[in-house]
């Protein structure tokens, strides 16, 4: 990459970072594909890797070869990808819907007399299930595997602070759900 480029990129030229887009964007799907076997995800991995580069591109003149820096991103975040969903996989190969229930009854606030009641339980299926995939699966993580939120957090690879909203989320919407 010439000096002009990385000029242009460091000062974050929109016509610069899409160059460099269409440049290693399918050489980087079909790299991360490798490892990934799946095309949607490979996206999602290059797509994030654009991001962060984007993110920060101030330091731009730190790296020695962009080329090299983008290719390296995408293995470490297929690699990120392939241990977290070795673990999630682990997690939620051998969920137990009875147990998931008992702990959404408890944690939804629904009277313990209701436990009985299959209309009831039918409720909290449907009401998890409703959940956006993401707060499902935090919410399941938090309650169901008893993670601490710093634990999600590391495992999925997001802020506390997002684990925390996800679960604020999840809690209010299955008390609107199932009522007091």
């Amino acid at each position: 990459m010439h000096h002009s480029f990385m000029k242009r990129l460091i000062d974050g030229d929109n016509t610069a970072f899409e160059e460099l887009f269409r440049q290693f964007y399918y050489p980087m799907r079909a790299y991360a594909c490798r490892f990934v076997r799946s095309i949607a995800v490979a996206e999602d991995i290059v797509q994030e890797v654009f991001a962060q580069l984007w993110a920060t591109h101030e330091q731009i003149s730190e790296i020695r070869s962009i080329k090299a820096w983008l290719f390296t991103a995408v293995h470490h975040q297929a690699i990120n990808y392939l241990k977290h969903k070795s673990v999630e996989d682990n997690y939620l190969r051998n969920v137990s819907t009875n147990d998931a229930i008992e702990q959404l009854h408890q944690y939804a606030a629904v009277d313990n007399d209701a436990l009985l009641s299959q209309e009831t339980t039918q409720l909290i299926k449907d009401a998890v299930n409703m959940l956006p995939e993401q707060t499902k699966r935090i919410f399941l993580l938090s309650r169901k595997y008893h993670l601490k939120n710093k634990e999600i957090a590391e495992f999925l690879d997001i802020s506390i602070k997002t684990v925390e909203k996800h679960i604020t989320v999840a809690l209010h919407f299955l008390r609107e759900k199932i009522g007091q």
